[in-house]
C-alpha cells in the first residue's frame, strides 16, 4: 500500500491498517503515560473516527509518525497516540464561555491545526528526538512546507511536560509563530535574561494586554501594527491555558486543569520581557 503525506491510499485499505494490531515501538523517545494522559484519554478511549480526523487536520503522515506509534493508535505509551490526547484536548476542552473566555476554540484551533487560515499557511507535524525544545516551528523554509517539529521532552515518561495540557498548548504556540511568518513578523523569540524574563537563550516575548472581549471569538487572528490588539507566542500560550485551567469542559480531568494553570503561571512569572500581575485565577480584566 502506497502512502503519502497526510493521506493514506486507499481510504479503505487505510482503515484496514489501522485497526490491525501492529506494534512499533518508539525508540527514540522513552515510552509511557503521564497520569493526566491516561484521566483524558479514559474521557474519549481511542475515539476511533477523531483519530481518522486527527492525522489529516494536524497533517501527521505516515512517513513521519511510523516509529512512533502511528500504526498502534491507540497504545497511549507511544508519541502519536499522546499527540492526538493533545488534539483531542484543544478541539473539545474548552466550555465555549463567550462572557470569560480570552478567545475561542475556533481560535486556538486555527492556530493549532495544519491547513491553512487566516492564522496561518498549510503546515505539518513531524516528530524530533531533539530534546533542545519542546515544540519548534519551522518557517520560511527553502523548497520544503513549512512545519512544526515537536521534541521527545513531549512525550519521554517521567518529564513533567510528557502531559496533554503542555501539548495543546504547544500547538497553539508553535502555531503562532507561524502566525507571525504569514503576517510578515520576525518569528525568534529575544534572548533572555531580559527585562522581567528570566529564562535563557530565545525564549522571551512580550505581552500585549487586553481585555475580555476585546477579540470577538474567531477573529485573534486581527492584529493592529501599534500592538494594540496583538499576541505573541508565549501569550496565545498561555491564554489557551488559562482558558483551559478555569473554563474546561465538564468532561476534562482535574489533572489536565491543575497542569494547564501552573504552566500558565510559570510562564506568565518569567517568560515575558515586560512583568505582567494577571495571574490564572485572577478576576479578568474587561
Amino acid at each position: 500500500m502506497k502512502f503519502i503525506k497526510g493521506f493514506l491510499v486507499p481510504f479503505i485499505s487505510a482503515l484496514i491498517v489501522f485497526r490491525a494490531v501492529i506494534w512499533v515501538i518508539s525508540t527514540l523517545c522513552i515510552d509511557g503515560a503521564s497520569q493526566s494522559d491516561i484521566d483524558l484519554w479514559a474521557t474519549q478511549n481511542c475515539w476511533w473516527d477523531f483519530v481518522l480526523w486527527q492525522y489529516k487536520a494536524y497533517r501527521m503522515s505516515s512517513d513521519d509518525w511510523s516509529g512512533y506509534g502511528f500504526f498502534d493508535a491507540c497504545n497511549l505509551s507511544l508519541p502519536y497516540p499522546k499527540a492526538v490526547n493533545a488534539s483531542y484536548l484543544l478541539t473539545y476542552g474548552l466550555s465555549e464561555n463567550h462572557d470569560l473566555q480570552w478567545h475561542g476554540t475556533i481560535d486556538y484551533r486555527n492556530a493549532g491545526e495544519a491547513w491553512a487560515s487566516e492564522t496561518h499557511n498549510e503546515i505539518y507535524y513531524a516528530p524530533s528526538e531533539d530534546r533542545s525544545y519542546l515544540a519548534e516551528a519551522e518557517t520560511g523554509r527553502f523548497l520544503a512546507e513549512d512545519r512544526t517539529l515537536m521534541g521527545c521532552l513531549l512525550f519521554d515518561f517521567g518529564q513533567g511536560t510528557n502531559n496533554p495540557a503542555t501539548r495543546a498548548g504547544d500547538y497553539v504556540h508553535e502555531g503562532w509563530h507561524h502566525w507571525q511568518h504569514k503576517h510578515g513578523y520576525n518569528t525568534d523569540h529575544m534572548n533572555g535574561p531580559i527585562g522581567s524574563c528570566t529564562m535563557s537563550g530565545a525564549s522571551c516575548d512580550w505581552y500585549y494586554w487586553h481585555t475580555v472581549g476585546q477579540f470577538e471569538f474567531g477573529e485573534m487572528w486581527k492584529y493592529t501594527s501599534d500592538g494594540r490588539l496583538f499576541h505573541s507566542p508565549n501569550q496565545a500560550q498561555v491564554e489557551f491555558l488559562c482558558d483551559l485551567a478555569e473554563l474546561a469542559s465538564g468532561f476534562v480531568p482535574s489533572s489536565v486543569t491543575l497542569l494547564a494553570r501552573s504552566e500558565a503561571n510559570q510562564r506568565l512569572s518569567n517568560r515575558f520581557r515586560n512583568a505582567v500581575g494577571y495571574r490564572c485565577g485572577d478576576p479578568r480584566p474587561w
